[in-house]
């Protein structure tokens, strides 16, 4: 995201900000490498420049880093090739869509994302986006346009998807990240201005330490036998 924040909003683009996004060709591929998910940072930087910065369209350093991902891409397409497209048949078939709708799924999906990412983080995370969408103004407007442009195209798919198929809520897990900057950004500039704003940044953690500690002591102690049976 840094790399990002350098070289997508600069109208006048030099030498830097080529090389920038050159390196960001790298990262980007090495992260789709990595994992599929990856390809929405590619998503991110289309988005953006399709809708606030087309000077990039007419740059060749666009396009090269684009090849530079690609090429980072290689070795998992030969692989594919010389394996009946095996990786990439097994992910279709998990996110391919039944067309029936299931309220179900789609519930286990969201409450499943409230619990993975900590449900005060959650509250903090859609109060800040509520903040933002009134347009009140704790973070300079290219960066929460490259955060949303990071976050909202992952969270949309794979959230879409639960609406027909069993999802895991882990996958958009890459989603919240920019949107926990978000939420920094508006719970610090409240600290700032309110004191007792410092209480919600900090809870988070007491909450999660809590639920760690109850249970270790469930799994250790509790005569409910859920975890350790010692002989």
């Amino acid at each position: 995201m840094n790399l990002m924040f350098d070289f997508l909003p600069k109208e006048k683009i030099t030498f830097g900000e080529k090389k920038k996004i050159l390196l960001f060709g790298l990262v980007a591929g090495l992260a789709m490498l990595s994992k599929y998910q990856g390809a929405f940072l590619w998503m991110a930087v289309f988005v953006y420049v399709l809708l606030y910065n087309r000077q990039w369209l007419k740059e060749y350093s666009f396009y090269l880093a684009g090849l530079i991902s690609a090429c980072v891409l290689l070795p998992l397409v030969i692989w594919n090739v010389q394996n009946d497209f095996i990786s990439f048949t097994f992910h279709t078939a998990r996110v391919a869509p039944a067309w029936k709708f299931r309220l179900d799924y789609f519930l286990t999906e969201i409450f499943g994302q409230v619990a993975y990412n900590n449900p005060i983080n959650y509250v903090l995370i859609v109060i800040a986006v509520i903040a933002l969408i009134k347009k009140k103004h704790f973070i300079e407007s290219y960066f929460s346009r490259i955060l949303f442009a990071i976050a909202l195209p992952l969270w949309i798919v794979f959230t879409s998807f639960s609406i027909f198929r069993s999802t895991l809520p882990h996958w958009t897990a890459p989603a919240f990240v920019p949107l926990i900057l978000i939420a920094a950004a508006y719970w610090s500039d409240r600290e700032r201005n309110q004191n007792r704003a410092f209480f919600w940044i900090k809870f988070p953690v007491f909450f999660l330490g809590g639920l760690l500690a109850i249970a270790l002591w469930l799994i250790n102690y509790s005569p409910l036998q859920l975890g350790k049976n010692q002989r």
